[in-house]
C-alpha cells in the first residue's frame, strides 16, 4: 500500500469564486438591490487576488515544504542567502514580493518577472486596487436632495429626492491609469471584477508557461443551465479580454 501525498489547494477554487460572482452580478443587474450586487462584484475581484496569492504559495510548497525527492529544483547560481532568506521569511513578504522572488530560484531558463513588462504593471494596480478593497479609507461624497411636500386631508408627506451626487475619490484614471479600476465602493461595477480576473489569469499563465506551475481551470455553468469544464487560456477567453493578447509559450 502506498501513499499519496497531495497539497491542499484552493488556488482554482478562488478562481472559479471570482467567475461565478461575475456571472451573480451579470444576472442581478436591474434585478436586486445595487449593495447585493456590488457585493457580488467586491467578492470576485479578492477572490482572483486570493487564486494569485494561493497561486505563488503553491510553488512555494513545490520547492519548499514537499517531501525530499519531489521538491522543485532550485538554482545552483542563486546566493544560498538569498534562498534562505526567502524560505524563512516567506510567511512575512508581501504577495507582490513573493512574485518577485521566488521564480528566478526555480526556473530552468532564469525566468523572472520584470515589473516593467506586462502583466507585471496590471500587477501592481491590482494589487492597489486590491488594498483599498480589504483596507479601505473613507471617502466623502456629496449628495444634493430635494424635498417636496405632499399633503393630504391629515396626511403631510416630505419626500426627498436625490438629484445629483458627487465623489471626492480620486478620478480612476489618475490612481488606475492601466486598468481603469473603480476608486470607490459605490462605483465598483462588473467591469472591475473582469479586469480583476483577467489579471489573475494573466499572471497565473505566466507561472504556468514559464515554471509550470498549476494550470488555471474552472467549471462554470452556462446560459442554457448546463456546466463544462476549461483549463489554460480558455479560461481568460470566457472574458472580453481588455488587456491584449494573452501570455503565450514562445514569450520571454
Amino acid at each position: 500500500m502506498s501513499t499519496l501525498t497531495i497539497p491542499d489547494d484552493p488556488t482554482n477554487d478562488y478562481l472559479m469564486i471570482a467567475f461565478r460572482m461575475i456571472q451573480n452580478a451579470r444576472r442581478e443587474s436591474g434585478l436586486v438591490e445595487p449593495t447585493t450586487r456590488r457585493q457580488d462584484i467586491m467578492l470576485s475581484c479578492i477572490s482572483s487576488f486570493f487564486s494569485l496569492e494561493a497561486a505563488i504559495n503553491r510553488l512555494y510548497y513545490e520547492t519548499f515544504e514537499i517531501q525530499e525527492g519531489s521538491r522543485r529544483k532550485i538554482n545552483s547560481g542563486v546566493p544560498s542567502s538569498f534562498v534562505t532568506h526567502t524560505h524563512q521569511s516567506w510567511s512575512r513578504i508581501s504577495v507582490r514580493n513573493k512574485y518577485l522572488f521566488l521564480p528566478p530560484l526555480i526556473s530552468d531558463r532564469k525566468f523572472e518577472f520584470l515589473t516593467t513588462t506586462e502583466p507585471f504593471p496590471l500587477f501592481d494596480e491590482f494589487i492597489r486596487f486590491r488594498n483599498r478593497l480589504v483596507h479601505p479609507n473613507m471617502e466623502e461624497r456629496s449628495i444634493m436632495v430635494v424635498e417636496h411636500s405632499i399633503s393630504a386631508p391629515g396626511d403631510d408627506t416630505i419626500v426627498k429626492e436625490v438629484i445629483g451626487e458627487k465623489s471626492m475619490a480620486p478620478e480612476r484614471k489618475k490612481v488606475f491609469p492601466l486598468t481603469n479600476f473603480s476608486t470607490t465602493f459605490q462605483d465598483l461595477t462588473t467591469k472591475d471584477a473582469e479586469a480583476a480576473f483577467e489579471i489573475a489569469v494573466r499572471m497565473r499563465l505566466v507561472l504556468l508557461y514559464r515554471l509550470g506551475a498549476l494550470s488555471p481551470k474552472l467549471s462554470y455553468e452556462k446560459p442554457d443551465g448546463s456546466v463544462t469544464f476549461v483549463t489554460g487560456p480558455e479560461v481568460a477567453g470566457l472574458l472580453d479580454l481588455r488587456f491584449g493578447g494573452l501570455p503565450n509559450q514562445t514569450s520571454p
